[in-house]
This record gives C-alpha cells, structure tokens and sequence, in this order.
C-alpha cells in the first residue's frame, strides 16, 4: 500500500507541473488559460430553479388551451363551465396533480379561521403556494390587485414558503395594463424578504 500511495502521490506532482508550465507557455505566448493549477477551484454553479418550477409554469401557460378544449368538445354536453374562481381552482387541481401528487388543496373553512390564509393550493416539495384570481368584470381588476396586495402579507408572515404564484384568470381581457399589473404584483427573492425570508413572489395572467 506504502509503494502505491507513494507512486500515487509523485503521477499526482508530475500531472500538477505538467499543467503549470503549460499555463506558463501559454502566458508567454500571451494566451490566457485560466488559473494556475495551484489556483484551481471549483467552478462556480449557477443557482438552479426548483425541480418542477418549469413544468408548473408550463402547465399555466397552456390551461386557456384546456378551458377552449372543454368549451368546444361538445355542443350538448360540457365538461366544465370556467365562468368563477371555484371552478378556476377546479381546472388547476386536474392540471397539476398528475405533475406534482402532493399538491394540496386548502379549503376555504380552514383559510378563513381567525384570520389565517394559506392559500388555495400549497405544493409542498416547492414550498410553494398557489392562489386563483378571476377576473369577471371591470372592477374586479383592481379589486383583485388589492387580494393579491393583502394575500402577499398574509402567506408571506403567516407560513414560511419561498414562493408565492398568483394565477388570475382574465378571460374577457379586463386587465387594461398586463405588463405594469405583473410587474407590481411581482417581487423576486432579491426584492422582497419577510423577516429576513426572501420570498419570490410571482403574478401570470392568462390568456
């Protein structure tokens, strides 16, 4: 073992001078190559996204396709009427739970006891919430920017999730500013932090 380690230990010194008097060649010739091999670190990696954040966002951005699918299947005989919040919420707990099993669904007798809110939905390997907004009339799209100002205050110092998806569903297309409505009802976890928690804190509206 002591003859190994020692021949080990000199391929491992012979492969370090090797690359060192490379990289010096290469400064001379005036070729930059990167840190020395005594400088060697590890590279550093980019923060990744949540597994399942993509696919979630996938999902939302393709449901006005299923509400025109359940709307036009048959002339007779529909599967769904999306025409509220409850039934937004319905079309996102058949959308999601295939992709994410421990999606659950909080009823509205425990988001209203004393107070507590906790979202319509929580995924809790994400430690995310999701709440559905519909958009019906003019009004309601202020009245729902002023929810979703409240429901940030709410789920940020009242559970301890990373992030928080409002997905207000606006099918006659009342929100007259989409852009400056999802910018103010957004935040990222550099923006905003609830007792030193960052939160990300995102808006979609569709379609």
């Amino acid at each position: 073992m002591t003859n190994e380690w020692q021949a080990f230990k000199r391929d491992s010194l012979a492969v370090i001078q090797s690359v060192s008097r490379l990289h010096a060649h290469l400064a001379e010739a005036g070729v930059s190559a990167g840190p020395s091999a005594e400088g060697i670190r590890p590279p550093r990696v980019a923060p990744r996204e949540p597994v399942g954040i993509p696919e979630l966002f996938h999902i939302l951005d393709v449901l006005p396709s299923l509400v025109a699918y359940l709307k036009a299947r048959r002339a007779t005989r529909r599967l769904m009427q999306i025409d509220s919040e409850a039934d937004v919420q319905d079309l996102l707990f058949l959308a999601l739970k295939p992709s994410f099993p421990d999606l659950v669904y909080e009823e509205p007798s425990r988001k209203g006891a004393a107070g507590y809110s906790i979202g319509d939905f929580r995924i809790p390997s994400l430690q995310l919430i999701l709440e559905a907004k519909y958009v019906a009339t003019v009004s309601d799209a202020k009245a729902k920017a002023d929810e979703i100002a409240e429901d940030i205050w709410k789920y940020t110092s009242q559970t301890d999730c990373q992030r928080i998806v409002f997905f207000t569903y606006d099918p006659l297309l009342l929100i007259p500013d989409r852009a400056n409505y999802v910018r103010a009802l957004s935040a990222s976890v550099d923006d905003f932090r609830c007792r030193g928690r960052p939160v990300e804190i995102q808006t979609v509206i569709k379609p």
